[in-house]
């Protein structure tokens, strides 16, 4: 059982406490699809085409996390990576 199942199979109570640690587990869970998912798409990691890293890029980190993919590209470049930075170069496609 994988934490999405579990937050789901703990939100399906009437017991207060336990129905709150649900929406905990699905919050963790959300958070790791969405990080994990956009962090590997950045780097060109999850699939062989650059064209499908963008698409699922774009999902996980605009429509799933709810950030801007422009800034969340900025933020990831210059704090992330800063020592793999060449000045007036690009790190990433898409940053520009």
């Amino acid at each position: 059982m994988n934490s999405l199942q579990l937050g789901l199979v703990l939100c399906n109570t009437d017991s207060v406490p336990i129905f709150l640690f649900g929406l905990f587990v699905l919050g963790l869970s959300h958070c790791t699809i969405a990080n994990r998912a956009g962090h590997l798409a950045a780097h060109n990691a999850m699939f062989d085409t650059p064209w499908l890293n963008y698409v699922v890029r774009k999902f996980a980190i605009e429509f799933y996390a709810f950030f801007s993919l422009k800034a969340a590209m900025r933020i990831h470049i210059g704090e992330h990576h800063p020592y793999t930075n060449i000045i007036g170069k690009q790190a990433l496609a898409g940053t520009s």
